[in-house]
């Protein structure tokens, strides 16, 4: 058995603040009401839908067979609203992992709790259905030493959540689930 010694010392800490908010997670691009919606990116929201389906653009896919994208974005805008965050703010904990990753951390503290970071890379690359050049080939997954279950998330369904409010199918293995975000993370809503 080989033991890792691991110095959680030298992680990054955070607070989860507006402020650090603001400065790490992109802004949310749909500016319009989401009824209004018609295209995202330039594609249409039908076209986007068939690419976001099992089997198309992905094996697994973003949505499920029958999930509408606008749907989905908004019963996901209306939870994370009845929760007291927004969008940005339940993110934030996935990019200071991502963050965390990228400059070679074992984890990350939050709010005096530590997060311990590990990674499955794959051969290949999944590219983002949103046509903008952004892809994947990474799946963090994250513990906390008070849940025994941890969080394994794309890092591209990361940045959709981030760009466009978007967490992924409700049946999808890459779902962000912001309400287990919000329990996982501890985080309370900001004032």
């Amino acid at each position: 058995m080989i033991e890792l010694l691991i110095d959680a010392n030298t992680w990054p800490r955070f607070k989860f603040t507006q402020t650090q908010v603001d400065i790490l997670v992109p802004h949310y691009s749909i500016t319009r009401p989401l009824d209004t919606l018609t295209h995202i990116n330039g594609i249409s929201i039908g076209e986007l839908e068939q690419k976001m389906r099992p089997g198309v653009d992905s094996r697994s896919g973003f949505i499920g067979h029958n999930e509408k994208l606008i749907e989905l974005l908004k019963a996901d805008d209306e939870l994370t609203r009845t929760l007291g965050f927004t969008c940005s703010q339940v993110v934030f904990p996935y990019f200071l992992a991502t963050k965390a990753f990228f400059n070679h951390q074992w984890g990350f503290w939050l709010n005096d709790l530590p997060y311990v970071l590990g990674a499955r890379i794959y051969g290949g690359k999944q590219y983002s259905p949103l046509n903008d050049g952004t892809y994947t080939r990474t799946e963090l997954i994250i513990n906390n030493i008070t849940d025994p279950q941890p969080l394994d998330v794309s890092l591209l369904t990361i940045q959709m959540a981030a760009q466009i409010g978007f967490f992924g199918g409700k049946k999808v293995c890459h779902r962000i689930d912001p309400q287990a975000t919000v329990d996982f993370f501890h985080l309370t809503p900001l004032r």
